[in-house]
């Protein structure tokens, strides 16, 4: 059995599980998976486009605090920088127009949007969403039982640009497969575009690790295939093992430890020897990385286990003003909680307070207060996005008893962020092997089911798992890291040693990679957070009763 293919002997249970891969068949002996990779183009930037369509044609960003994250291509086209500080762009490009993107709010429903497009066609047999504008789909299933109808791939071979231009071979099953999967990229795309007025570019490939690699090399708006006799000539174009997704910093400087530098270093190492810094399963994952091996299978996203908001200021000093914005933010929340159709049995309210910061010493000093919530006061959200007015005063007053535990207003305070979320929806209905052929045959080809949505809004996203980056190896290597469960409104997963100083880490995490890569190669290593290196080997029984000793 082929690497790629050791997730399809999964077993029946892990594969009925929320969260994980669909419960399918095994790939004909020989055909490879086919995954395409969506990466939406200047994402942050398309969206205030579609919101204003005057900046289509002007020079426009998108800024978060003191940077701006992303450019359109217009201004690009004019030689404006993808990202830099707003002061040196601003200074040398006045003709930059800067929009303010530390609300999320907006960012989050096109996201959620884009996975709802997606999963909506029929072929896309999985798609899990990775942070804000990225999605994997796994088309495997569709391709290999068309793969015998050429028509499907008429008039044109393949959609799009093949990696360096490589022969392609209608006759080979192999190339035929991933040609198909070009043909349903292009479709995905389309759709994207017709529907939101989003363009994108897509990567086709054998496993997810190609696909998002494959994807960078046509950009914006096309997509590229990878052969898999290319994935050596694709991973000798990275600069460094850095470049591989699931490869964060923490792991790079370990690696520049050993004396690993290059890619290729990296893909001649003995597990044996990474063995020394890391455990040996990591080991084993980054050799196979680096030489385009990943078998994990595309997750299906599941329903968010949480909804939640929160919206930063620069001050608010009294319970009024507080008041007044959990007021606003549940208002915004209530349409959330309708459009997701499930009526949740806990409340959180969430607080950041200047004056506690400078007091403990701490950056990003947040707390949480929550508490159940009688049903019976949210029912109406059911079919209404707007309570009536005693629910709603009923859930405003809760909001504010939850903050009255976390600030005492006969003192001074200063709140710079407030927040509300909800969890602990019903439990749905279990995913047992029963359950899934009943749901299929439920299913018509053209319709999937989705959660319920109002004609115009846009549904809310997964606000723990769906703005979470690539996985990243420096995980492995954390203490009992896999066996955490993420707390509601948990800030999406980042290596806090690479968040610049002054920088939400929430909004720091939304970040697409690669904005995050070149924000960080312009702020001085001195502006970052200063946190202690990670352990580097797990620690082991007999260690432990050494220490004790």
């Amino acid at each position: 059995m082929s690497d790629d293919e050791t997730d399809w002997g999964a077993s029946l249970s892990e594969l009925s599980a929320v969260g994980h891969a669909p419960l399918i068949p095994p790939p004909p002996s020989g055909l490879p998976r086919v995954i395409i990779h969506i990466d939406l183009d200047c994402f942050y930037a398309q969206v205030e486009m579609v919101r204003q369509p005057a900046l289509r044609s002007q020079p426009m960003g998108v800024r978060q605090k003191q940077m701006v994250i992303t450019t359109n291509y217009t201004a690009r086209a004019r030689g404006i920088p993808k990202s830099g500080s707003v002061q040196a762009l601003t200074q040398a490009y006045p003709e930059l127009i800067l929009v303010n993107g530390e609300d999320l709010y907006e960012y989050r429903r096109f996201s959620q949007r884009i996975f709802e497009v997606v999963s909506s066609m029929t072929f896309a047999h999985a798609v899990e969403r990775l942070g804000m504008d990225e999605n994997f789909i796994d088309v495997t299933p569709w391709v290999h039982a068309h793969l015998s109808a050429p028509a499907e791939i008429d008039p044109s071979p393949v959609q799009g640009h093949v990696f360096q231009a490589a022969s392609w071979d209608k006759s080979d099953p192999v190339h035929r497969c991933l040609a198909l999967g070009s043909v349903l990229a292009q479709r995905i795309r389309t759709r994207i575009r017709e529907e939101l007025g989003l363009t994108s570019a897509a990567g086709i490939a054998v496993n997810k690790t190609l696909a998002k690699l494959v994807g960078g090399c046509h950009k914006p708006d096309d997509q590229t295939l990878l052969l898999p006799d290319q994935t050596l000539a694709l991973l000798q174009t990275l600069p460094s093992p850095r470049s591989i997704p699931g490869i964060g910093s923490a792991t790079h400087a370990s690696l520049l430890e050993l004396g690993i530098d290059t890619l290729a270093d990296l893909q001649a190492a003995q597990v044996s020897n990474l063995a020394e810094m890391f455990d040996r399963e990591t080991a084993e994952r980054l050799i196979q990385l680096s030489q385009g091996i990943d078998p994990s299978p595309v997750k299906t996203s599941g329903r968010p286990q949480s909804i939640g908001l929160e919206d930063r200021f620069k001050v608010i000093t009294t319970r009024d003003e507080s008041k007044t914005k959990l007021k606003w933010l549940w208002g915004r929340l209530a349409q959330l909680i309708y459009e997701d159709g499930r009526i949740p049995r806990v409340i959180r309210v969430t607080a950041r307070d200047q004056i506690k910061e400078r007091a403990q010493g701490r950056r990003w000093l947040k707390e949480s207060r929550q508490t159940q919530i009688a049903g019976h006061i949210l029912t109406g959200l059911k079919t209404n996005p707007d309570l009536p007015q005693r629910e709603e005063s009923q859930v405003v007053d809760i909001c504010l008893s939850l903050l009255d535990k976390m600030v005492n207003h006969s003192a001074p305070y200063q709140l710079t962020l407030l927040g509300i979320g909800v969890s602990d929806f019903p439990p749905e209905t279990a995913n047992t092997i029963q359950n899934y052929f009943v749901a299929g045959a439920k299913e018509t080809r053209n319709e999937k089911r989705q959660p319920k949505r109002s004609h115009a809004a846009m549904t809310p996203p997964n606000e723990e798992a769906m703005c979470q980056p690539t996985p990243d190896i420096d995980e492995a290597i954390r203490p009992c890291s896999k066996k955490v469960k993420p707390a509601p409104l948990a800030i999406p997963v980042c290596d806090v040693s690479d968040i610049p100083h002054d920088w939400d880490p929430e909004v720091w995490a939304n970040l697409p990679m690669d904005i995050r890569t070149e924000l960080l190669a312009s702020q001085p290593i001195q502006s970052r957070t200063n946190v202690k290196p990670l352990n580097k080997k797990t620690k082991s029984i007999a260690s432990y009763f050494q220490k004790k000793s």
